[in-house]
């Protein structure tokens, strides 16, 4: 297995495990539109808020329902794409 391969699996586990511990967060909005990441973070919504600091530094998640799954954008303060992931529901 390459390097890259190995970086790209373990940020995959990260930002799978962000999801499925704020899976509920998603919900509300059923899974269609922006979330405010720090605000919720503020508000107490959010499990695993450490996404908010370095190095990820996401600010807002996207959500596209695309019937079997979620395409999750998580994006930074100028909404540039950091990371994607595709929640199988």
């Amino acid at each position: 297995m390459s390097d890259e391969q190995m970086i790209y699996d373990k940020m995959d586990e990260i930002f799978k495990g962000f999801v499925e511990s704020n899976r509920s967060v998603f919900e509300e909005i059923n899974h269609r539109g922006f979330l405010d990441v720090r605000k919720l973070s503020k508000d107490g919504k959010l499990y695993s808020n450490n996404m908010v600091k370095d190095p990820f530094n996401v600010a807002y998640i996207g959500l596209t329902d695309s019937g079997d799954s979620s395409l999750i954008s998580f994006l930074d303060n100028e909404f540039n794409k950091i990371y994607q992931y595709c929640d199988v529901l």
